[in-house]
């Protein structure tokens, strides 16, 4: 995995924690999206989370 991969699990994790029972649901799971990809845009985040935009924007 790497020193990379290590630093980046346990700021995913750190990132989880803080936003876990956060509403709405939609915040933890862009954390997961941010993770796989730091780029993705709200529009993307909307279709692949299947929520609205405003719903994406708030989280």
């Amino acid at each position: 995995m790497g020193l990379y991969g290590l630093v980046m699990n346990v700021t995913m994790e750190k990132w989880k924690i803080a936003v876990r029972g956060m509403s709405p649901k939609a915040t933890f799971d862009i954390v997961g999206l941010l993770a796989g990809n730091p780029f993705i845009t709200a529009i993307k985040a909307e279709t692949a989370l299947n929520v609205s935009y405003n719903t994406v924007n708030r989280s």
